[in-house]
């Protein structure tokens, strides 16, 4: 994987998950609708909040 494809945004649910930390219940396999960031940062700029089990800092 290459650094600018860790974050995984789900365009549904806005939510965003770090692929080098997943955890079986992010359940990355369901997304359809995806989007990747660079960082985190990029990805909370775009409207995403992190998800509760892969990244710190989660409003969910």
């Amino acid at each position: 994987m290459t650094m600018n494809k860790r974050y995984l945004g789900n365009m549904r649910s806005k939510e965003v998950h770090d692929q080098l930390n997943e955890k079986p219940q992010c359940q990355l396999w369901e997304i359809q609708q995806r989007v990747y960031f660079s960082s985190i940062g990029a990805a909370k700029l775009a409207g995403y909040d992190p998800c509760g089990h892969c990244l710190p800092g989660s409003r969910r």
